[in-house]
């Protein structure tokens, strides 16, 4: 997706056109605690996330993604907002999704190994600088709407 040295730059849900949007962050809450996971090739941990795929919306990317990872059958899931990552002279576009899980059942098979349910984010992040950008958003959402 990334590397670790960019800027995110966060703007209102739909103010990136479908199109130029390839990526989606899920900030997943369960009991009041985040959801983390780790993919089978690396040792480091992250939000649930994904690429939008050719004619998906990226709620549809988002909700597919989450049960992907996670095993989440039902949640409430907000558009917090479209951001732009700025990296080495490229932008890449995605938007970031609050969800609260309502079910969440076994995680299918997929390319996470590991799920870690936690109230801070376990270490070693994946890509440190925008996992740290991306929580600090999630969180203050979250102070903010009492999730």
């Amino acid at each position: 997706m990334m590397n670790d040295a960019h800027e995110i730059n966060y703007h209102a849900p739909g103010s990136v056109s479908l199109e130029d949007l390839t990526y989606v962050i899920i900030g997943t809450r369960e009991n009041n605690k985040w959801i983390f996971v780790r993919h089978e090739e690396r040792e480091s941990w992250e939000l649930p996330a994904g690429h939008i795929e050719e004619n998906e919306s990226a709620e549809a990317a988002a909700r597919r993604e989450l049960f992907e990872e996670t095993g989440t059958r039902r949640s409430v899931m907000h558009a917090l907002y479209d951001y732009t990552v700025k990296s080495n002279g490229s932008h890449l576009h995605g938007r970031l999704f609050l969800a609260e899980v309502l079910e969440r059942g076994p995680k299918p098979d997929s390319e996470i190994a590991e799920i870690k349910i936690s109230s801070s984010s376990p270490q070693p992040a994946t890509y440190p600088e925008a996992h740290r950008s991306f929580l600090t958003v999630l969180d203050k959402i979250v102070r903010e709407r009492g999730i």
